[in-house]
Order: C-alpha cells, then structure tokens, then sequence
C-alpha cells in the first residue's frame, strides 16, 4: 500500500483511518453491583420511563375496579372511585 500520510501526520483518504476495536481495550475487572437506581418501577430513572409506568398503573387500576383514576393515583383517588371515600 502506498504511504498516504498527509501534512501534519493526517490521512488523505477515510479507509486508511485507524478504527479501534475490542480488542485494542486494556483487561478490566469489573464488578457487578445491582442496585434499585432509579425511582421509578424496576429501577428505571429517565422521565419517559416513570410517566410510561405511571400509565400502566392507572391501566392496572382500571382493569382492577373498572373506574379510571387520575394520575398519580393514590388510595384516596381510589376509593373516591369507588364511592368509598
């Protein structure tokens, strides 16, 4: 292959780039810690994460008692469905 170092050590052409692989990592230790991380359900911790499960929970109640409560659900909301409140 012919030399194609360009000024100040740059390449002329893109296929001649050095990509790096896996291999080219140095050996880790690493460790696994499992944790509850986030505040949502299952440890999920970005804000379309915890609204997506705020819905499955509504959905829950309403198959549960057939009435729809608004988000976020709390006992109160739920028994005022109900006509228990």
């Amino acid at each position: 292959m012919a030399d194609v170092a360009g000024v100040n050590g740059q390449t002329k052409e893109f296929r001649t780039v050095w990509k790096p692989t896996i291999l080219d990592i140095a050996p880790t230790q690493m460790d696994l810690l499992e944790i509850r991380a986030g505040n949502a359900a299952y440890g999920a911790n970005g804000i379309s994460h915890s609204l997506a499960n705020t819905h499955l929970v509504i959905c829950a109640i309403h198959n549960a008692i057939g009435k729809w409560v608004d988000p976020p659900a709390t006992p109160d909301k739920v028994l005022k469905a109900l006509g228990k409140a």
